[in-house]
Parts: C-alpha cells; sequence; structure tokens
C-alpha cells in the first residue's frame, strides 16, 4: 500500500489527506521526515509549491533527519510508477492518483 499527494501548485498547501494506510508513523520518502497516519487513515501535511509526500507500508521510520532518504530496504531500491490524465477541472478542484504495489 502507498500514498503519494504532489503540489503542482506556486504555492503551499495545508489539508487533512485520506490514505487506505493503517494507522501508524511512516517516513515521507520523497522528503526524510515522518508522517503520522490516523486510525481513520488521514494525516495532516503542508506541501511547499512544487513539492510532495510519498508514503509507503514498508517504510514505516526516518533514519536521521529529514531531507535526506531512508534505506529502501531489500532490493535495488528503485521503483516505477507512470499514469496519465486526461481530465477538465476547475480552478480549486484537486486530482487523486491511489494505487497499489503489488
Amino acid at each position: 500500500r502507498a500514498y503519494v499527494a504532489i503540489n503542482h501548485e506556486g504555492s503551499s498547501l495545508t489539508r487533512t489527506f485520506q490514505t487506505s494506510l493503517p494507522a501508524g508513523d511512516y517516513c515521507d520518502v520523497q522528503s526524510g521526515r515522518g508522517v503520522t497516519v490516523n486510525g481513520s487513515g488521514q494525516f495532516t501535511a503542508t506541501l511547499g509549491g512544487g513539492t510532495a509526500v510519498a508514503l509507503h507500508a514498508n517504510a514505516r521510520t526516518c533514519s536521521g533527519g529529514g531531507g535526506s532518504n531512508p534505506d529502501p530496504g531489500p532490493g535495488n531500491g528503485q521503483s516505477g510508477a507512470s499514469f496519465g490524465v486526461n481530465a477538465t477541472t476547475q480552478l480549486g478542484q484537486n486530482i487523486y492518483v491511489t494505487g497499489d504495489q503489488a
């Protein structure tokens, strides 16, 4: 399981995000900072303009301070995903991408 939110805007975005992740502490593998998901699968974060948050079930703790990526564990430390969206939106609407690593 994983959750990614991308702020493609030029300014910061603060909000509560709804995930399918179980409650607990996770490492944002994008920034190396800790994130706590509550019992409802939610966490609150501020994403700077042009930044993202990326959580996954196998990254439960961060090592060291923010700004460094945690040890990815076994494997080559790489993964990939791609998707395409063709959608008409209005100012203020959000598009969410959810998925699973199987």
